[in-house]
């Protein structure tokens, strides 16, 4: 009984650990486009990106995981994520059959909160991405 408690600990603190949960109050279609109030919900888990639309419950998933990270000239640390690693381990056939979906993270530091996810479907040809702001980002860019 000891054994299977510890086990089902340190797999719930794995599965915690590993995922990361983002609150979005606004979508722009593109970065001089005007802010909407839309409430989503971003979940990165398992090398897994999902985004739910808390209005319809709708959502999106795909495989994803951190590919490149850095800081632009502002000094806003980004995180680039990519789906990129399933094809390589899953070839092309099966590549194919999942949502494909580049996400770039911009937090105010590194280690810090969110400001906003720009996402771009890959499998749309000349998609130029939908930026999804939180509270922080909403108060920088919407008002």
């Amino acid at each position: 009984m000891k054994k299977l408690l510890i086990t089902l600990f340190l797999l719930f603190t794995t599965i915690c650990i590993n995922a990361q949960t983002i609150n979005i109050e606004y979508i722009k279609g593109s970065s001089k486009g005007k802010c909407v109030e839309e409430n989503h919900k971003i979940i990165f888990s398992n090398n897994t990106y999902t985004r739910i639309d808390l209005y319809d419950n709708s959502k999106i998933s795909g495989p994803s995981k951190i590919s490149q990270t850095g800081y632009d000239d502002n000094g806003t640390y980004w995180e680039k994520w990519s789906p990129r690693f399933y094809l390589e381990e899953n070839g092309i056939d099966e590549y194919r059959r999942v949502y494909q979906y580049y996400i770039q993270v911009f937090y105010n530091k590194r280690g810090g909160d969110v400001i906003y996810i720009w996402e771009r479907n890959i499998e749309i040809k000349n998609d130029r991405g939908k930026y999804f702001l939180t509270s922080i980002g909403g108060e920088k860019f919407c008002k």
